[in-house]
């Protein structure tokens, strides 16, 4: 190893380190051990031959840990270096070599304000998340489900008709705030052309002679109620479905259509039916099972079982 003759500056920061292990009461050897590195390292320090230890980069790691292990402040003597050695070549990457503590407390601050800005952007959406929950359902409560709406039959230029069922067929009652009656569910009946068939007859009461020919096609309001969900499904004469859906408890459900009708449902324990405002009871020969049923309210009002397909 080639020995340079060392500055002034550095001979001061190494008679420093020197009378510090001195203090400490520690030899050569000793503080090469500790520091665990060459014994002429631990003399070129004290020495202020740092030029003679290796790259700059070197030089000021084994300043900094010698120092603080001496008790000494390890970044005063590196800027002590800097400054001793400010007109030497190896000033600018002395300089340079203690950026990288100062980039690795950037990047920590940095990492942490990323940490903290994302942490409050999730409590934010989880505030709106709740609040958006908390008056979701206020928005939609007592709204009727989506009723399915009878295929459009075309009309045949005819004289004006009663349009009774089509009044019924787009009312949809709301329930009130005060003493609400039920909901109603509304359902298109088949417009008929007034060439194809005669006006309705007047509905006649369930306790009338066997029907005429014109009270065939006569009309009813079939409304139904549900203290439970029940599967629903009603039919009109030629098939077409009047409802087809969950009753839901509160929601009254009301159609008319053509007589006879056809009624599929789910919970008859649960569902209670009325015919033109009378009450009906489901017949036991129509019970498919413990809680479904399938029965037909004929023209004259009366419930039958239709038969197996």
């Amino acid at each position: 190893m080639i020995e340079t003759e060392a500055e002034p500056g550095l001979i001061q920061i190494g008679e420093t380190l020197r009378a510090a292990r001195e203090v400490r009461r520690l030899s050569l050897d000793q503080a090469a051990a500790r520091l665990r590195c060459d014994l002429r390292v631990i003399e070129c320090l004290e020495e202020g031959r740092f030029a003679d230890i290796g790259p700059p980069v070197f030089a000021r790691g084994h300043l900094l840990r010698y120092a603080e292990m001496l008790g000494e402040s390890g970044d005063a003597m590196v800027e002590a270096w800097a400054q001793a050695a400010a007109g030497t070549s190896a000033a600018g990457e002395l300089m340079s070599g203690t950026h990288p503590r100062r980039t690795r407390d950037l990047r920590r601050v940095r990492r942490q304000l990323v940490i903290g800005t994302a942490i409050l952007c999730a409590a934010i959406i989880a505030i709106w998340s709740l609040q958006q929950l908390g008056s979701g359902p206020t928005e939609t409560a007592g709204r009727v489900a989506v009723q399915p709406a009878a295929p459009a039959a075309p009309v045949a230029a005819a004289p004006a008709a009663p349009a009774t069922g089509t009044a019924e067929a787009s009312r949809t009652t709301i329930p009130a705030s005060v003493a609400p009656p039920l909901p109603r569910v509304a359902a298109a009946a088949p417009t008929r052309s007034a060439a194809a068939e005669p006006a309705a007859a007047p509905t006649t009461s369930a306790a009338a002679s066997p029907p005429s020919a014109s009270s065939q096609f006569a009309s009813a309001q079939l409304a139904v109620t549900a203290t439970a969900d029940s599967w629903l499904e009603i039919y009109d004469r030629r098939n077409r479905r009047l409802f087809f859906g969950v009753a839901k408890p509160g929601i009254l459900v009301d159609v008319r259509g053509n007589l006879p009708l056809r009624v599929v449902v789910g919970n008859v324990p649960a569902t209670t039916f009325e015919l033109d405002g009378r009450r009906i009871e489901v017949p036991r020969e129509a019970m498919r099972g413990p809680r479904a049923a399938t029965f037909r309210v004929g023209a004259d009002g009366r419930l039958s079982v239709p038969p197996r397909a």
